[in-house]
């Protein structure tokens, strides 16, 4: 068994035999995935703070560049953020704190 990245190996039988069997197609299956670049091991994260457009005034209309952040994934999840929790967001100098709002 070989764990170099991009190879694999097929899932089925011998020479296809249970793709011909079955009719089903057989696929390859990674042994091996490299480390994400986006982090998640250790429970550090790295995102990137990307930038979107915001109309503001009403007489003029102007556009402002704001940062903007996404964050998406299985991961919030496991961590306790469901879809509909109302977020409460302390912030500081270069540092987000989110705790999920429980009604209690």
């Amino acid at each position: 068994m070989s764990l170099n990245y991009g190879e694999a190996h097929e899932c089925g039988g011998e020479d296809g035999e249970d793709e011909i069997a079955s009719g089903k197609p057989t696929f390859a299956m990674p042994e091996y995935r490299r480390p994400s670049r986006r982090g998640g091991g250790g429970g550090k994260r790295e995102l990137v703070v990307a930038a979107m457009y915001r109309e503001s005034g009403s007489y003029r209309r102007r556009q402002t560049v704001v940062p903007f952040i996404r964050m998406s994934g299985v991961w919030l999840r496991q961590l306790g953020f469901d879809q509909g929790d109302r977020i409460e967001v302390t912030a500081e100098r270069e540092r987000l704190v989110l705790n999920v709002v429980r009604d209690e």
